[in-house]
């Protein structure tokens, strides 16, 4: 991970199995994004699924640690890499101690797909929120509440980099009209 790239986060339960347990424990996971990653990245989107998650982050070009500010970009891949690992391991003890459970709770390693393209991009956010769709898992993307989607749209105060998703698309309404007109072209595609 490098120094004021995109990337595409994912990962699922070992096995497909499960990682959200309980209603509860998105909001935790939620928490520990905000603990651990927040000083490190920009969040600019996630869903959360019953056995996996996406996000889109955007790594800062400059992190500030114990008094030193780092620019050197494989610093800050190390350090970036090194937070994820620390909030998968505290999401993991907890569900672990919550389910009475062993053992590793994700797939390793997390994956990790860099957007170098705008193209790309505005097409993974849209992936991201219509993920629960796609899964059958809620009739409208827009309605699921695991997503950062309604965040995004709403103007209610949130951790995640809202003004630079809305630069992605150009407006909050070009940002909505990309998500309902992808959001189309899938019902077409399914449809015929």
């Amino acid at each position: 991970m490098f120094g004021g790239s995109y990337y595409h986060i994912f990962n699922r339960g070992i096995n497909g199995k499960q990682i959200f347990y309980k209603e509860e424990n998105y909001p935790y996971f939620l928490s520990l994004m905000k603990r651990y990653l927040i000083d490190y990245v920009d969040i600019l989107a996630y869903c959360l699924l019953p056995n996996h998650f996406h996000l889109v982050i955007k790594v800062k070009d400059v992190i500030f640690q114990k008094d030193d500010i780092l620019k050197n970009e494989e610093e800050i891949g190390k350090i970036v890499s090194n937070q994820f690992r620390i909030m998968f391991v505290a999401y993991s003890m907890a569900i672990n101690k919550q389910e009475r459970r062993t053992g590793s709770l994700f797939s390793r390693p997390f994956k990790r797909l860099e957007i170098t393209e705008q193209e790309y991009l505005e097409y993974v956010l849209f992936y991201v929120h219509y993920n629960p769709e796609k899964h059958g898992i809620a009739g409208n993307f827009t309605a699921y509440k695991n997503s950062s989607f309604t965040a995004l749209c709403s103007k209610q105060s949130t951790a995640l980099n809202r003004k630079l998703v809305y630069e992605i698309y150009g407006s909050r309404e070009d940002f909505i009209a990309f998500h309902k007109g992808w959001h189309f072209e899938r019902e077409e595609v399914i449809i015929e």
